[in-house]
């Protein structure tokens, strides 16, 4: 019985089973194969590109690269570098492996597609994932949404343990100290004025001991509450009514059989205010003994909560949602002017709204659109450059018909004449010299005569200037001085004030300052002597290769060449 075994051409993904393709790509098992272009891969992956610096073979069987990614990661990936259609992404542990591929592969157009994706509603119903893979990618945008959406995460849920060992430690940290601020700010604005501190104090009505114990406990529970649920919305939505805590603080009344007043009022507590309004308040310090028991007034105490951004403290002048009241009821009294309250805010309400779709589609038409034109750069780069070694193989191909003796190239070394003779004399510079400030070379006989010229006019204008002595005085000084004094404005204007004028040597090319002696160039010397001695007649003509000589007092003396043009190197 024959088995059939299914060949590369059959196991071709439909989507990349061009035959234009050039090179296919082998998902991990061998069971699924992608045939794309070579351009492709090296103009959207450092990795492939430069995999095929290197020398290639042109065996056939060659064309097939094994790699070590599944089937259902490379064809997104593929699909994004080479510009289709991409499916909605929803699968988190789906979009890890292609940012982790796209990553080792080094393809940086998947990734910013990606981090586009990271803005829509179905990733960031994970917003912890989402703020794992932020901080590992940099993303700070995108870091500063996410931790946003955790506020109303339990981070130590089970569920949530293995994404925070993923985090790196400073993540983790802000995280934490993201939500240790938030409910440390919230405990701050309780323990302080207009609610109670939660000590003792006397009834305004009958003058009774109150202890607010039933405050405290409710206090605690928030704060409980928020180390939970940062996001304060679940205090607003059910705990206020529904907590025990709560129960008992709405039921709290005062010790005295006569009395029986209410010491918190439920119906201003629930109370929520319109939206983009600031709750008003009437402020009288529980804690304290009114002056007189006939001064009366409804006082309120208000704690109102919003969602504010996780990266800011808390506002301390945020616009309320919902409040919570603790009221005194008295007997009555004419009506005194609402102030404003400071209110501290707590909601569920989110700010940040996700992109929508057809703005997603926009941006990422736009992506491929700018893909298209890079690969359209760099097609054209790639012909310029054939062109180029085109030109460069006919050259040598024109190089090699030279005749040759013992197997060497001979080069026509009329060709290199421009960089072997001197600027000036458009001779042979067998003693070639070099401008350290600008880089030209010239020889020695001209260069002289040319800087000869110019210390002649200075020493016409300045007869009793000494070269080598001009600045052995600011020398001597910087010697002495440390860095820092001699960094200092008013002693480098001093210094300066103190150098003598010096000549203004240039460049004969190029017009530059020249303010280093020049320096012989031996290789370029040994070069031109070299080529020199081919020909016969310009053999004749080389001088001896020997030390700058003048005559001085009828005898003949080696000296600097540069004596008097530039000072003494110490």
């Amino acid at each position: 019985m024959d088995v059939h075994v299914p060949s590369v051409t059959d196991r071709l993904h439909p989507l990349f089973a061009s035959p234009d393709g050039d090179v296919i790509l082998s998902a991990r098992g061998g069971q699924t194969f992608f045939r794309v272009h070579t351009y492709t891969l090296k103009t959207t992956s450092g990795f492939f590109r430069a995999m095929y610096n290197l020398p290639q073979s042109k065996s056939p069987v060659d064309n097939i690269i094994y790699l070590d990614d599944d089937a259902e990661v490379l064809e997104p990936l593929l699909r994004m570098v080479c510009g289709l259609e991409l499916p909605r992404l929803t699968d988190y542990d789906l979009i890890e492996k292609i940012l982790f591929v796209a990553e080792k592969y080094e393809m940086p157009g998947p990734i910013s597609i990606l981090r586009l994706l990271a803005s829509t509603e179905d990733v960031l119903s994970h917003p912890l994932r989402l703020y794992s893979f932020a901080c590992r990618y940099g993303w700070e945008e995108e870091a500063k949404l996410a931790s946003n959406r955790t506020l109303k995460l339990d981070l130590f849920a089970p569920c949530n343990q293995e994404t925070l060992q993923q985090l790196p430690s400073k993540a983790l940290l802000d995280l934490l100290n993201l939500r240790h601020r938030r409910r440390e700010q919230l405990r701050g604005r309780l323990d302080n004025p207009p609610f109670v501190s939660g000590a003792t104090a006397n009834c305004v009505q009958c003058d009774n001991l109150i202890e607010y114990h039933t405050w405290r406990e409710l206090k605690y529970k928030i704060l409980e509450e928020m180390d939970r649920r940062p996001l304060g919305d679940t205090i607003l939505e059910s705990g206020l009514a529904d907590w025990p805590e709560a129960k008992a603080c709405w039921r709290a009344k005062c010790s005295k059989k006569d009395c029986g007043r209410l010491l918190y009022d439920k119906g201003e507590t629930l109370r929520s205010p319109p939206r983009g309004t600031r709750a008003q308040s009437r402020t009288s310090p529980l804690a304290q003994k009114p002056a007189s028991k006939r001064q009366a007034s409804s006082e309120v105490l208000e704690l109102s909560s919003s969602d504010d951004t996780p990266l800011h403290p808390l506002s301390k002048h945020a616009k309320p949602k919902s409040t919570l009241t603790v009221k005194k009821r008295t007997k009555p009294k004419p009506k005194i002017p609402l102030s404003t309250a400071e209110v501290i805010e707590i909601s569920s309400d989110e700010d940040d709204v996700p992109l929508s779709q057809e703005s997603l589609i926009a941006d990422l038409r736009n992506q491929v659109k700018k893909l298209k034109q890079e690969s359209e750069r760099h097609q054209e780069t790639s012909k310029n450059l054939m062109l180029e070694l085109s030109r460069s193989r006919a050259e040598l191909a024109k190089a090699s018909e030279h005749p040759s003796t013992d197997g060497k190239l001979v080069l026509d070394h009329s060709e290199i004449d421009d960089s072997l003779n001197c600027e000036i004399c458009t001779r042979r510079m067998y003693t070639p010299y070099l401008l350290p400030d600008c880089g030209h070379t010239f020889c020695l006989s001209c260069l002289r005569d040319w800087f000869g010229t110019a210390h002649a006019r200075f020493v016409q204008a300045h007869p009793q200037q000494n070269q080598n002595v001009r600045d052995f005085y600011v020398q001597r000084i910087t010697t002495l001085l440390r860095p820092e004094f001699i960094a200092h404005p008013q002693v480098a204007d001093q210094l300066q004030q103190l150098q003598q004028p010096t000549p203004e040597f240039t460049c004969p090319t190029c017009r530059k300052r020249a303010y280093r002696r020049p320096i012989e160039v031996y290789a370029l010397k040994s070069l031109v002597r070299a080529i020199s001695a081919v020909d016969e007649e310009e053999k004749a003509n080389i001088p001896p290769d020997q030390p700058f000589v003048e005559r001085r007092q009828g005898r003949t003396v080696v000296v600097d060449p540069w004596e008097g043009f530039f000072p003494r190197e110490s």
